[in-house]
């Protein structure tokens, strides 16, 4: 999966973010270093939610492709987001004896999405139309309004734009 580090991130995070051992690195490198240089531009700070692993598209391979257009469209429009998808390598080498037995490894959700929602840094999620079919996502909601973090649909007409780009991508000459 080719990886793209937006300007929040700096060498030593990149390096950190291969070397880590646990999901407790993966959420201080968000915590320590990216949330904190994203906060000092003093915009709100929107975490995309939605299925990446379970549910969605039905693969993961699709969902990611889904994931990451959904949030170039966000950043299109202006929106600073936190964008997990860089951490997405690690946390399949974390959670790989679990996937290899068919499993989901919580811990993805227990200890890095709920440290990066707890650190108070992330100012509203958005959710996809079809998060309910995500374990994932659907966890994710459920913790943010414990937490009282707002939630937000992610706009309609944002996903159509979304489903546009990966119709043209999957079929070059779709019109739409």
């Amino acid at each position: 999966m080719h990886v793209v580090f937006d300007e929040f991130w700096k060498r030593p995070e990149m390096d950190r973010l291969e070397r880590a051992h646990s999901f407790h690195d993966l959420a201080n490198i968000a915590i320590q270093f990216i949330l904190p240089r994203m906060a000092i531009t003093q915009k709100e700070v929107i975490q995309l939610c939605g299925p990446i692993s379970t549910g969605g598209l039905g693969t993961k391979e699709a969902n990611i492709k889904r994931f990451k257009t959904a949030i170039r469209i966000a950043k299109r429009k202006n929106l600073l987001v936190f964008d997990q998808m860089p951490f997405e390598r690690a946390i399949a080498k974390l959670s790989a004896q679990h996937a290899a037995r068919g499993e989901y490894c919580d811990e993805i959700l227990t200890v890095f999405y709920a440290g990066v929602f707890s650190s108070k840094m992330i100012s509203k999620a958005l959710f996809s139309p079809d998060w309910h079919t995500s374990k994932g996502a659907a966890w994710g909601r459920e913790h943010l309004t414990k937490i009282g973090l707002p939630i937000e649909d992610y706009p309609a007409d944002w996903m159509a734009e979304v489903n546009h780009i990966m119709a043209a991508e999957v079929d070059p000459h779709h019109c739409g």
